[in-house]
């Protein structure tokens, strides 16, 4: 049997601690403190559940959604709003 345990210094919410990357070179990435219970992260930027699921929040920081053009017209990612996170634009749920 092995005993494996975790170094709390190193985790993280979006990413633990690493030493090959900075801070620095996470850029619009996110990840929910609610969920997550971490208020920390070696890079990225920590948000409410509340703010994770609101569309704006991802416009400031540069995301491309379907059907709107602030950020460009690829239509990267879409979003159920004020009930889910973003997902990939070939996620979307078809309408019925």
């Amino acid at each position: 049997m092995f005993l494996i345990s975790a170094n709390t210094e190193r985790i993280g919410g979006l990413v633990g601690e690493n030493s090959d990357i900075s801070a620095d070179e996470i850029e619009n990435s996110f990840w929910d403190t609610v969920t997550s219970g971490l208020n920390k992260s070696g890079g990225g930027t920590g948000k409410t559940m509340a703010k994770m699921h609101n569309m704006w929040m991802y416009l400031g920081a540069g995301w491309d959604f379907v059907d709107e053009t602030i950020n460009g017209t690829e239509d990267i990612w879409w979003i159920l709003e004020d009930q889910d996170y973003p997902r990939l634009w070939w996620e979307l749920i078809p309408e019925s």
